[in-house]
């Protein structure tokens, strides 16, 4: 009975909207702190935390991050862009100028069994249509974003085939390792030389394979129904 009940917590914790990952829709905390809205400095809501450079929130109530008319001076990048998922989505980018920009972000992901498979999956737009040539720019490229967890490379959200257009990209992992921090790093288009890139980000998600939660479901209806007949 104890391992049942274990299990159903199991897939229960599993079942939230983004699984392992805390807010993963970014709709919760504020962006730039109590001061209010500043249109001109990038951030994340907790518990993200930037870790390279200054990845924008977007927020489409113009509430908090940038609003529906794009970055006035990135020349309106995402502008008109609606979040995937509610009101706000995390815009960054990947270029080589100013010696090289790779901007990231990332949380850290508790709660993982060592040696299960996960999927890490997102909602992602590019906008490739060559403005804010100031500011990294112009971006043209369709670029990667490379996911690390404990520092280790795990795999990619592939490139977009649309130009301002949300779509899901997901791939599967390992875990080696229970908890630990998990950074989502913007990169440029190649080969050399790379082309710019700016890529927004939304309902960002860490689950258990489906295989493993069909298994999973069907252990603990069986012993649910053990326990029944008991």
């Amino acid at each position: 009975m104890k391992r049942s009940f274990a299990l159903v917590a199991f897939l229960v914790g599993c079942s939230s909207a983004f699984g392992f990952i805390t807010n993963g829709s970014f709709e919760n905390g504020q962006v730039h702190g109590p001061g209010g809205p500043n249109f001109n400095i990038g951030g994340v809501p907790a518990p993200w935390t930037m870790t390279s450079y200054s990845p924008d929130t977007y927020d489409n109530t113009g509430a908090d991050g940038w609003d529906l008319n794009g970055i006035p001076p990135y020349n309106n990048m995402m502008q008109g862009v609606s979040a995937y998922h509610g009101v706000r989505f995390v815009g960054f980018a990947a270029s080589p100028s100013f010696g090289g920009i790779a901007e990231a972000f990332g949380q850290q992901v508790t709660g993982l069994q060592i040696g299960k498979r996960y999927r890490v999956s997102a909602a992602t737009i590019t906008d490739n249509l060559g403005r804010a040539a100031p500011y990294g720019g112009p971006y043209t490229g369709f670029g990667d974003i490379d996911v690390y967890y404990n520092s280790q490379y795990i795999g990619s959200l592939l490139a977009n085939t649309l130009s301002l257009t949300w779509q899901v990209r997901w791939f599967e992992f390992t875990a080696l390792s229970t908890s630990g921090f998990m950074e989502y790093v913007m990169v440029t288009q190649g080969p050399q030389p790379s082309q710019p890139s700016y890529r927004g980000i939304d309902a960002v998600e860490v689950v258990p394979e489906p295989m493993t939660m069909l298994v999973l479901g069907a252990g603990v209806a069986a012993l649910m129904r053990r326990r029944n007949r008991a």
